[in-house]
Parts: structure tokens; sequence; C-alpha cells
């Protein structure tokens, strides 16, 4: 199984940081796959990123979308990773 880091914390600035956007995976993600199928790997580790779905309790998987259907397309198996160190900026988890 193949993974992209898609971390999405703040740092202790309060700066978040959003791996996926940096390596820019959600822009080249056909090529990530390519590169994977290319050694035999057609299962893969995606993250689900909540600071751009869920905003004041709406929610708006149109991030989600666009690897969704090229994993389809590509036949790749998408492991959905639900909570990767990030969380909606409404929610305290020390609260």
């Amino acid at each position: 199984m193949g993974g992209f880091e898609c971390s999405t914390h703040h740092t202790r600035s309060g700066r978040r940081l959003d791996v996926v956007a940096s390596t820019f995976h959600d822009q080249f993600v056909a090529l990530d796959y390519q590169r994977l199928q290319d050694q035999g790997i057609f299962t893969v580790r995606e993250g689900i990123r909540w600071h751009l779905i869920e905003r004041q309790g709406k929610l708006d998987f149109a991030t989600v979308l666009p690897i969704w259907r090229t994993a389809n397309k590509m036949g790749m198996q998408v492991m959905w990773d639900l909570f990767h160190y990030g969380w909606p900026d409404d929610i305290d988890i020390f609260s």
C-alpha cells in the first residue's frame, strides 16, 4: 500500500500546515498514482482534510472528489484516513 502524507495540523505559532497542498499531491494525484502503479501498487492511503471540508457545521467534499474520481478512473483502491493530525478550525480539542 502506498500513501501520501496528509497532516493538516497547526504549528505552535498557530499557523496551519497542509502537507497535501505543500507537496502538490492534490494537483498531481494522477501522476502520483501512476508512479505507484509502475511499482505494482494499487492500494493507497488518502487523507480527508477536514479543515477544508467542514466549516461552521457545513460539509463540502469538493476537495475529495477529484482524488476519488482519479482513483476510480485509474483502478486504485483507497483507504480513507478520516483523521490525520488535523481538525476543523472551530473545534477546540483541549476544551
